[in-house]
C-alpha cells in the first residue's frame, strides 16, 4: 500500500473547533495542574497558569496530516513558556547550544517581541486514544511544569569553565 506524504500541516484557527471528547477529557486531566492558581485561565482548547515566576500555556489545535503509515494525526497539543528576560539576551549560537541540550522542546525567539519562548509540540494520533489517556496526559501536565529547568540547567552548564578554557 502506498502513502502520499503530506508536506503541510493544517491548523485550524476556527472559533467553532472544539477537541473531540478524547482529547477534552485529557485537557481537563491536564488542567489539574492549576489547582490553587487563581490566575490560571483554562477553557476546552487552552489552559494559562502561572508556573515558577512565568506564564505558560498549554494549547491544542486541530491539525490535519496524514503520517506516511497512513495514520491521521488530528491534534496537536503545544505547550509555550515565555523565558526570563535574560534568555532573550542570549546569541542564536547560545540559543542553538542550548536547544542541543533540550529533550522534547526548543527555545525559539517570538516573532513579534523577540523574547525567548521555550516550545514544546505534541502530534496527537487519532486513533491513539489509550496513549491519550494513559501517556500524553501525563506527559504534557509533567512537561509543563519540568521544561523550563531544561532551558535553567542549559544556562548554567555554559557558563561554567570548561577544562579546555581558560579560567
Amino acid at each position: 500500500m502506498e502513502h502520499s506524504i503530506q508536506n503541510e500541516t493544517t491548523t485550524s484557527h476556527e472559533d467553532n473547533w472544539q477537541p473531540r471528547p478524547e482529547l477534552l477529557q485529557a485537557m481537563h486531566m491536564i488542567a489539574t495542574i492549576t489547582e490553587g492558581d487563581d490566575t490560571a485561565v483554562i477553557t476546552d482548547r487552552e489552559i494559562t497558569f502561572n508556573h515558577l515566576a512565568q506564564r505558560t500555556s498549554i494549547i491544542a489545535s486541530e491539525v490535519n496530516l496524514v503520517a506516511i503509515d497512513g495514520q491521521r494525526i488530528s491534534e496537536r497539543i503545544d505547550i509555550r513558556t515565555p523565558l526570563p528576560d535574560v534568555f532573550s539576551e542570549m546569541t542564536d549560537e547560545q540559543i542553538a547550544l542550548a536547544n542541543t541540550l533540550a529533550t522534547t522542546g526548543a527555545i525559539v525567539r517570538d516573532p513579534d517581541e523577540g523574547r525567548a519562548i521555550l516550545v514544546s509540540s505534541l502530534p496527537v494520533f487519532e486513533v491513539d486514544t489509550a496513549a491519550l489517556k494513559d501517556l500524553y496526559t501525563r506527559m504534557v501536565a509533567n512537561g509543563a511544569l519540568m521544561q523550563i529547568l531544561g532551558p535553567i540547567a542549559a544556562a548554567q552548564y555554559m557558563n561554567e569553565p570548561r577544562d579546555d578554557e581558560p579560567v
